[in-house]
């Protein structure tokens, strides 16, 4: 088939296109990275704090698997480099890294603060669940949940006590998916005060009723 000049122009156009696009995308990986682990540096979370989180909304729990898919990412990245392309090692080498670190709990617990979505300590510190969490004194407390297999809805799980507190605190959540705090990153770093302060504020919190409730 004959190339015409035309179509070896409109070729080279789109290769333009995806070059820049592929390096828009890396670049902004990187740029997410950069952020994420700065914002790590200056507002840096206990494993204890991880330990003692509460959430209103459902976690995915992907981290143990995107640490696998990450890590054979980035051994077939090693093996391009030795072998193949060093290009294609370093695309690999980022996706597994940036695969990695967008599921650190950390990072999504960070955000989840941020959002009204997540905080150290509970929500609820009359809640039976939160006192075993927190391994104080379980008198008086009343749980969150009742046992109702038939419950089409997911609310009808939750005790009538409850419902009323959690659709107030559902009312307070300012965003969405933190999961995605990697990607969110370099917004954040202006709020990192605003964040160290709010994880100062719940970790005193917590301190102080273990202290009122403590076995």
């Amino acid at each position: 088939m004959e190339i015409t000049p035309s179509s070896t122009a409109d070729s080279h156009f789109e290769d333009q296109i995806l070059g820049i696009a592929i390096f828009g995308i890396a670049g902004y990986s990187i740029l997410c990275l950069c952020a994420y682990f700065w914002i790590s540096l200056k507002v840096p979370l206990s494993t204890e704090d991880l330990a003692v989180a509460s959430w209103l909304t459902p976690r995915l729990g992907l981290e143990f698997h995107a640490r696998f898919f990450g890590y054979a990412l980035l051994f077939f990245a090693a093996v391009q480099a030795l072998f193949r392309s060093k290009t294609m090692a370093g695309i690999f080498a980022l996706i597994g890294i940036f695969t990695i670190t967008s599921t650190f709990e950390s990072g999504v617990l960070r955000l989840g603060i941020l959002q009204d979505q997540a905080k150290i300590g509970c929500f609820t510190y009359e809640a039976l669940e939160c006192r075993r969490m927190l391994a104080v004194s379980e008198e008086g407390a009343k749980s969150m949940l009742v046992e109702n297999p038939g419950a089409e809805v997911r609310s009808e799980r939750f005790a009538e006590w409850y419902r009323p507190i959690r659709e107030q605190l559902m009312s307070d959540v300012t965003g969405q998916f933190p999961f995605l705090s990697l990607v969110q990153s370099p917004f954040l770093i202006g709020r990192t005060d605003e964040l160290r302060e709010k994880i100062e504020l719940q970790r005193k919190e917590v301190a102080a009723f273990r202290a009122s409730l403590a076995k």
